[in-house]
């Protein structure tokens, strides 16, 4: 499933329902739900009477496309490396020949990022 050449948005339920010998009406219908559905549990749960073979794939999708929840630590992260990203290359190369000085590096963005 690859998007086409006009859009970077794939519709997995499109993807999957497009394959299966339904009706447009069912087609549609099935895709609405898909799309209506705030998550995989919810979705599983709308689609309890449909048959395993149309509804197994939809669901695991919908799992698929979920989005993943960064810890509580990521924007501290981040941070850390958008000041990496600032220092000079040869500063960097230095640094990875040299595992204590990376550290030292690092200690240094933390406690900039801590008195903000």
């Amino acid at each position: 499933m690859t998007p086409d050449s006009k859009s970077l948005v794939v519709d997995s339920a499109k993807n999957i329902l497009t394959e299966m010998p339904l009706s447009n009406e069912d087609r549609s219908n099935l895709w609405d739900v898909y799309h209506a559905a705030p998550d995989a549990d919810t979705l599983a749960k709308a689609l309890a009477d449909v048959p395993p073979h149309i509804s197994e794939p939809l669901v695991r999708a919908k799992r698929q496309s979920a989005p993943t929840i960064l810890p509580a630590s990521a924007p501290t992260v981040l941070t850390a490396l958008e000041h990496l990203g600032k220092i000079d290359s040869a500063v960097l190369d230095l640094a990875e020949k040299n595992p204590l000085t990376l550290k030292t590096i690092i200690d240094v963005i933390r406690a900039g990022a801590e008195e903000k």
